[in-house]
């Protein structure tokens, strides 16, 4: 059993990257990724809206859906390449606050590469 799950637009290709990107750097296989367009990711996801549901990625842990920055956390704390940088923003105050700002920042370098459910009608 996976320790948590990432929920991710299967029909966008930033998205689908991010996720092969995530996927590589799982050596012991604990996130197990599932399209927004599946039937798992939305019973993981129940009672999320619309909106939120295709606006970003989720991650599914300890019974708890997780969106955007707070999801990149979590996978920070999974991952064993990354784990000590988020043990070092779960002591360090300043260090959580440039981690999510560099995540914001990231977000917005995106700028035209939006992801592809935008232009279309979720299922």
């Amino acid at each position: 059993m996976p320790q948590a799950y990432l929920l991710y637009d299967d029909g966008c290709r930033v998205c689908t990257a991010a996720k092969d990107l995530i996927a590589r750097f799982d050596t012991r296989r604990a996130i197990e990724c599932l399209g927004l367009q599946s039937e798992r990711a939305r019973r993981l996801a129940a009672g999320i809206p619309e909106e939120r549901y295709w606006g970003t990625f989720h991650v599914v842990a300890r019974r708890q859906v997780r969106s955007g920055a707070d999801a990149f956390e979590e996978i920070l704390g999974i991952l064993p390449v990354t784990r000590s940088v988020r043990k070092v923003m779960d002591t360090v105050p300043p260090a959580r606050s440039g981690a999510r700002g560099l995540y914001d920042f990231a977000v917005k370098l995106r700028g035209d590469l939006r992801c592809e459910h935008r232009a279309r009608s979720p299922p």
